[in-house]
């Protein structure tokens, strides 16, 4: 009985929401363009200045030392993008659920989705930096300085995906 009364709880939020049509007809085209563009904007923006700032430190020594670093930028440019997009999802449609109308309830499932992209983001980051790690090993080999690029390469990989995670994550929630 609880079980058929939450069901029915939970069919008429979703019968008192409007559908996406209805919430169409109310803008305006030049609305919704302006609504994407800015977005669209601001990050075609920041992969400009992120490429600025990628040609303005490749003359630092350790760009130098540990060439492998230039494997991991794209690899956790792409991370950060892919796993902010699954978080939205997750999140997107849990808000269509009805399952964030509660203070309480949208605390606790953006702490559970953002536990979930930190985890995410650090095994994506590892496996990247496994294969930077590979690339240089083949191309030069094990040398006295090999074990010092890898932890240079692990951390730096696994610092930059957690602190990447964790900010665009709380800007979201």
């Amino acid at each position: 009985d609880d079980r058929r009364a939450l069901a029915m709880e939970a069919a008429v939020k979703l019968e008192r929401r409007p559908s996406g049509e209805e919430m169409a007809q109310g803008q305006q085209t030049w609305q919704i363009g302006l609504q994407v563009f800015v977005p669209f904007l601001v990050a075609g923006f920041g992969t400009v200045a992120a490429g600025v700032l990628l040609d303005y430190v490749q003359h630092w020594n350790v760009f130098k030392e540990v060439d492998q670093l230039f494997v991991l930028v794209p690899a956790l440019l792409g991370l950060k993008g892919n796993l902010e997009m699954t978080l939205a999802s997750r999140l997107s449609t849990q808000a269509n659920l009805g399952s964030m109308d509660s203070r309480k309830t949208a605390l606790k499932l953006c702490g559970g989705n953002l536990a979930l992209a930190q985890t995410q983001a650090l095994v994506v980051a590892l496996l990247a930096s496994i294969v930077a790690i590979s690339l240089g090993w083949v191309r030069e080999g094990v040398d006295e300085y090999f074990w010092g690029h890898c932890a240079i390469l692990i951390a730096s990989s696994l610092f930059t995906a957690s602190l990447a995670s964790l900010v665009l994550g709380m800007v979201m929630c």
